[in-house]
């Protein structure tokens, strides 16, 4: 069996044998790449204490929900939302057109229109 330090050399000997030529990007060719994609603008909210009504806190659904799906955001005053693609009697990572089409509404809505997908198939509103 082999151990993590010598897997972690291996991996290093191997990385050392790819020729340096194939990898092509230059830091122009990065930064005309970059250059295509525009930043979201983002209104400066400052940091806030999300405090949900006393109906809200009370509702353990919903409060489950928030504590595993949403997260901080990198942008001060915003929050990302996890939606998994995993459902009860579903195929895992399987969503319906008229799934998709309600978060991507939620994302035109209230993420600048952008749903990323994680490597472990669920999306984000960021």
């Amino acid at each position: 069996m082999l151990g993590i330090e010598a897997f972690q050399q291996e991996v290093e000997q191997e990385i050392q044998q790819i020729p340096k030529e194939l990898n092509r990007l230059t830091d122009s060719e990065l930064s005309r790449i970059a250059s295509q994609f525009l930043p979201v603008v983002y209104e400066t909210l400052g940091e806030t204490d999300l405090e949900f009504s006393t109906h809200i806190q009370n509702n353990t659904d919903f409060s489950d929900w928030y504590d595993l799906n949403v997260r901080l955001h990198k942008v001060s005053g915003y929050r990302s939302v996890v939606i998994s693609t995993k459902f009860p009697n579903n195929i895992p990572d399987d969503v319906t057109s008229e799934q998709m089409r309600a978060i991507a509404d939620l994302a035109d809505r209230f993420c600048f229109g952008e749903i990323r997908v994680t490597h472990e198939q669920n999306l984000v509103l960021p």
